[in-house]
């Protein structure tokens, strides 16, 4: 999803399927959404985290937000989606006892929205304040100051 005034990126070449490809692609793309569903309706822990910001020109955080959409869309209520890249990211990495909460002795990045993602999971587009590595950021300064993140 684009803000006004965005422009969509160009796929890498590498990234470009021939046009007799494309409905299977399609195809595929729509069935592997299907399987994530079945999955979690299953009860297996669906976990998220992409390496998305390595295509293009897309920014760390920018990717995940598009996957929570794509497991809304899958089947995951928005609860489920959040808790697949936070709760239970933390415990396939085996850190749950360190990462993927709020509560004290975690390690956390905090995003403060301006609308309820529970509701919508789109909203965690709605950035309004970003507490990154113990110092808070408005979004535009993350998108401005690359040193933010090193």
């Amino acid at each position: 999803m684009l803000d006004a005034g965005q422009k969509a990126q160009p796929l890498p070449e590498f990234a470009r399927l021939p046009s007799d490809l494309k409905q299977a692609a399609i195809d595929g793309y729509e069935k592997r959404k299907q399987f994530v569903g079945m999955c979690n309706r299953a009860g297996v822990r669906i976990v998220a985290g992409t390496d998305g910001a390595g295509l293009g020109t897309m920014l760390p955080g920018f990717g995940l937000q598009h996957e929570l959409q794509l497991l809304v869309e899958s089947g995951l209520t928005p609860l489920q989606a959040i808790q697949a890249a936070t709760i239970n990211a933390a415990a396939a990495l085996r850190k749950e006892h360190d990462l993927g909460g709020v509560e004290p002795g975690y390690f956390a990045d905090i995003l403060i929205l301006n609308a309820d993602p529970l509701k919508d999971i789109g909203n965690t587009q709605k950035l309004d304040l970003v507490i990154y590595a113990g110092k808070s950021f408005k979004p535009t300064e993350l998108l401005n100051v690359k040193d933010n993140f090193q």
